[in-house]
Order: C-alpha cells, then structure tokens, then sequence
C-alpha cells in the first residue's frame, strides 16, 4: 500500500488521457508526458513518456490459403472494408478483366500470355500472376470512391484520372502524410520477413497479346500500410500476416524496384455512402463496334462511362467501343443502379 493520495497527469490530453488510478488512453499521434504524484504522505515523484503511433484500424484479409495469388485483391478488400464498402474476394475478382496464363505458342515456340497492366493473368486461387495497380485502379472506379494511384507506366498504358506518379523519397513521406490523414495506402512489394521487404526474385518472362515484355516476381505481395513510428510501416501483409513492422528504407527500396506502384481511396467529401451496386454484367465488345446496352440491363437513363478513350454511350444507350482496354459503364433508373464491365479486345 502507497501512503497518502496519488495523483495522476498527463503533460499533453489530446495525445494521451489518464484517470485518478492511472490508466491511460491514448487519443492521437504524438508523446506525452504521464505524471504520478504523491502529493501527502510519504511525497516522491515519477514520469514517463508515453508515444501514441499514427495506426488505423483496418481489418485483415489473408491470400495465404485459399487464395496465395490474390494478394492484390486481399489487400484491395482491405481498402474497401476500411471504407465501409462490403464486397467479397469473388464479387471483386469478378470485376477485374481476366487475362490467360502464360503458355507456349505453338507457332513461334514463345511463352505467350495476358498483360497485368490490363488484366489479372490466372487465378487468384490455382495457377495465376495477379494483375498491377492498374487494373485494380480501374476497378474502384465503381465504388463511387475518389483515387490517387501511381507507378512507372510501361510503353502503351495510359494514365488516367488520379494519376500521380512518385519517387522512392517521396512515396515515403506520401505514405506517413496519408497515415497522419487517415488514410491507408496500399503499395505492390514483396513479402516482408524480418523487418525488411525481401528482394524481388524474378519469375517467369513472357511476351504479352500486344507483344511487350512483361517478368513476374515470384514472391511479390501487395500490402497494406496501416501506421508508422520512428522509421518503420506497419503493414498488413495479405501472405505473412498483420501489424509486420517494416523499415522505411527497405519499402523504399522494394517499391522502386516493383515498378513504384501504389493506390490510395479518398471518399468524395459530399457523399461518403458509396453506391450500391446491385448487380455486376461483364460484356466482351470488338473495337469499333456499337451495342445496345438498354437491352442487356434493362435500365435506363445512361449515366455513361468511366474512361471514354475504351468507351462512350449516347443518350439513347447505345454504346461504342473506342479503343481496347476496360470500363466501367453505369447505368440507372428510380430504385437500382446497375454497373456493365465493359472489355473491349
């Protein structure tokens, strides 16, 4: 037993709080100073400096079992669900346009296959490669959420709204200023293990249907960071676990070398209740072409498209296929909201 009467403070409230027996909660990034007193009795005085680290409270989604090539799309959920926007692995691997595993072409005796800069090759479950920010980028476009994505765009892809494209240094102080906003950001890595992202071992190369070059990267991984303190992440690995604490320099490093790919979602100030979507369709169309899309949803009016250089519809609803890659076209009436992949080859 302790003479006399204790008291409790703390230097900063809006960092940490405590109460008259001493328990603390922490309230906001920062360090406070927490004070016990004896102010009667036997008197004595101590302190200790309490640091509350920037960390969201994100949920956790694992690739490792059921889908060990999913890690993008594990890491993508991951986004949604913070956001409140409930979708599951499937429903989301649905939207995503889907490219073949590479194989040899009988023809030219080449390993020939999809592009991950506009499909996700294989599955997610079996025999797969997964896709790059790009598709995944694409895809939240129908959640009604506003995005920032970047990377080192290869000869060929286009970017599109939302495009920033940043250095290793500044992903760095991009990510901690995102932390601080509350705002978690996903970036393409490779496993973490031991407090370092470990380096990129090359997989297979192969020539893409447009007939570019594209390595895979055997033990890459999409992660998500969640918080940040001294000079290390914590992220949420969809292969090796939750809460892997990860130096800077190490995610420095790994994000150059995986083509500098990142995303972040940032709900629209004026309405952060995303729509809803009812149902998915996917439609495979040949560039130039023109089709009904009145007659495949049964909606109407068109709201339109999510990228017109794929894609553009009239007023009427008739849709026309611009050039190849995807959108998302929307459309709706009174009481639903119906969304149509749209893949043009």
């Amino acid at each position: 037993n302790v003479d006399g009467i204790i008291c409790w403070s703390t230097s900063d409230p809006s960092v940490v709080r405590v109460d008259p027996t001493g328990v603390i909660s922490a309230e906001s990034p920062g360090v406070a100073a927490i004070t016990v007193e004896n102010v009667s009795g036997s008197g004595g005085r101590d302190e200790c400096l309490v640091t509350v680290i920037p960390q969201l409270g994100i949920g956790y989604f694992s690739s490792k079992l059921e889908y060990p090539n999913g890690d993008e799309l594990s890491a993508a959920l991951m986004l949604l669900d913070f956001y409140g926007i409930k979708v599951d692995f499937d429903g989301l691997y649905q939207l995503l346009p889907h490219g073949n595993i590479p194989q040899i072409n009988e023809e030219t005796g080449l390993l020939t296959g999809g592009d991950p800069w506009f499909q996700f090759v294989g599955s997610p479950d079996e025999v797969g490669y997964g896709c790059c920010v790009t598709v995944i980028a694409q895809a939240f476009t129908s959640f009604g959420c506003l995005l920032e994505y970047g990377c080192r765009l290869p000869d060929g892809v286009s970017a599109t709204d939302g495009y920033y494209s940043l250095e290793s240094d500044q992903f760095i102080e991009y990510a901690k200023d995102s932390i601080d906003s509350g705002i978690p950001v996903m970036f393409w890595g490779t496993s973490t293990s031991g407090g370092i992202l470990n380096d990129p071992l090359e997989g297979a190369l192969w020539i893409t249907d447009d007939g570019d070059f594209y390595q895979a990267v055997t033990n890459s991984s999409v992660l998500v960071i969640k918080g940040y303190k001294e000079d290390v992440f914590i992220v949420n690995d969809p292969i090796n676990g939750e809460d892997r604490e990860v130096s800077f320099d190490s995610v420095s490093t790994i994000y150059d070398k995986c083509g500098s790919q990142y995303l972040r979602l940032i709900p629209e100030s004026d309405n952060d209740t995303p729509p809803v979507v009812s149902r998915f369709n996917v439609m495979k169309v040949k560039s130039g072409a023109d089709y009904a899309l009145s007659l495949i949803s049964g909606y109407s009016p068109v709201f339109g498209t999510s990228d017109d250089s794929v894609a553009v519809i009239t007023d009427s609803g008739t849709l026309t296929a611009v050039g190849r890659g995807w959108c998302i076209a929307t459309l709706a009436d009174e009481d639903s909201r119906t969304q149509v992949l749209v893949i043009v080859e």
